[in-house]
């Protein structure tokens, strides 16, 4: 089955293929990380001091858009046919940080966007956790700010997690892998400073 046949179907209530989904989604994923690479002008040897950071939540590949959900059975995660995907490098010196928007259905990528800053160009790191809640879903947002000695800032979402459940509690804790990889991060910068 094509990728473009099987994303209508798979988004259609009651059809399965998560898993087919995912290896789509991972090429997609993948050719994003060889886009940053080249934008960049790197290779892998010049941005291995952590693994590629990938990170993708629902976003419009256009303006307008309208983008598809699926909920897994198993409340496993939520799918979605259009993201946004930050890539995070991690180079010798340099941090980079590319961006773009992902169709899944038609396996496309646009509005690239790169950033490269030297870590000791880093001027604050800071952690949010927030907990939206709207009429049908609530979100848990993780972001991790970089603010850097010229005043510019990124804002890369780590996470967003997404769920038909209402929130139980007014606080929902970051899971474990998520503050590792925080803490990873804190300490890549802090040592390269």
């Amino acid at each position: 089955m094509d990728r473009k046949k099987f994303m209508k179907d798979y988004f259609k209530k009651n059809t399965k293929g998560a898993e087919e989904f995912d290896q789509y989604q991972k090429e997609d994923h993948d050719r994003a990380v060889l886009r940053a690479r080249n934008l960049f002008g790197i290779d892998m040897n010049e941005a291995n001091e952590l693994n590629p950071l990938v990170i993708s939540y629902p976003e419009a590949f256009f303006e307008g858009g309208t983008v598809k959900f699926k909920y897994g059975k198993q409340a496993d995660k939520v799918r979605y046919d259009q993201a946004r995907v930050n890539v995070l490098l991690f180079g010798k010196n340099n941090l980079f940080y590319y961006s773009a928007l992902v169709d899944y259905e038609n396996a496309l990528i646009a509005n690239d966007y790169g950033l490269e800053v030297p870590y000791k160009h880093v001027v604050t790191i800071e952690t949010s956790n927030d907990t939206v809640i709207e009429e049908n879903a609530v979100h848990q947002r993780v972001l991790l700010n970089l603010a850097f000695v010229d005043g510019a800032e990124i804002s890369v979402r780590l996470k967003d997690v997404l769920s038909k459940d209402s929130v139980k509690s007014d606080h929902v804790a970051i899971d474990d892998e998520t503050l590792v990889l925080i803490n990873d991060i804190r300490k890549l910068i802090r040592r390269k400073q």
